[in-house]
């Protein structure tokens, strides 16, 4: 009877663990498993990466400083990074992925491994989720074009998306400039600073890549109202001073 049992128990197991059946039970075990096993992990990662690269990034006071201090990173510098890592017989070419690579990973992991795409229509409400994560590691990593490819998908063809659509937006925009199109960057940009009806957090982010982007044009006056935004809505004490500081360094531009 035991023995039965422990069969049964296994069966139902395999059966919830179909991506192919579209059933309550499918569904609800492949949400829960793809955030709490690969998702929240990966974000995890990806606010320490890039808590790490803001604390250990290096200003020149002699210039005006980033809005956002990080050090850019363009498709270039990748190749030539994996070239310099890629030696014939090193460890270093089976090295443990870290940061960004790491979240890529764990998206693509569950996407591989909890997508439920059934009838050309995804069931698996996390994936989008997993596929805002993928297009963010990408567009960290300089990406940028395959940023695109994962953030269009999400918001052409996955349902349950309004939730994320805003943050899919705003990092289509800056993958959109760190390709070259900065015409279509701006112009999503700009959409998106005009709508007044997002969190603090949001509007933060929003107001202070727009007001990077006019800042790398020498548009100084206008980015200044975007960090008034930015100064307002950000509770972060530090962020807040690095805002204010670089209001000063614009204001200097157009009063000498």
């Amino acid at each position: 009877m035991k023995k039965q049992l422990l069969v049964l128990a296994g069966l139902s197991l395999l059966v919830a663990c179909s991506t192919e059946r579209d059933s309550f039970k499918n569904r609800t075990f492949h949400n829960t498993t793809a955030w709490f096993n690969t998702l929240f992990n990966a974000e995890e990662e990806m606010d320490k990466k890039i808590d790490e690269l803001e604390i250990n990034y290096k200003d020149n006071y002699s210039e005006i400083l980033p809005v956002d201090p990080r050090p850019e990173i363009v498709e270039g510098d990748l190749l030539e990074e994996a070239a310099a890592d890629f030696k014939p017989g090193s460890n270093n070419n089976n090295k443990t992925a870290s940061g960004f690579d790491l979240v890529e990973q764990k998206a693509l992991k569950a996407i591989e491994n909890h997508s439920m795409l059934i009838k050309g229509k995804e069931r698996n409400k996390t994936m989008t989720h997993a596929y805002l994560i993928l297009g963010k590691a990408r567009y960290n990593k300089g990406k940028g074009f395959e940023a695109l490819e994962a953030l269009n998908y999400l918001q052409n063809n996955l349902p349950y998306h309004k939730k994320y659509t805003p943050e899919a937006e705003l990092y289509t925009a800056l993958a959109n400039i760190q390709t070259g199109n900065t015409y279509e960057g701006e112009r999503v940009m700009e959409k998106l600073y005009k709508d007044d009806g997002f969190k603090k957090k949001m509007r933060e982010n929003i107001s202070k890549y727009y007001a990077e982007n006019l800042i790398r044009n020498e548009k100084y006056e206008d980015a200044i109202p975007l960090l008034d935004e930015a100064i307002d809505k950000s509770k972060n004490k530090k962020r807040r001073a690095r805002y204010y500081f670089i209001e000063g360094q614009l204001y200097s531009k157009f009063t000498i």
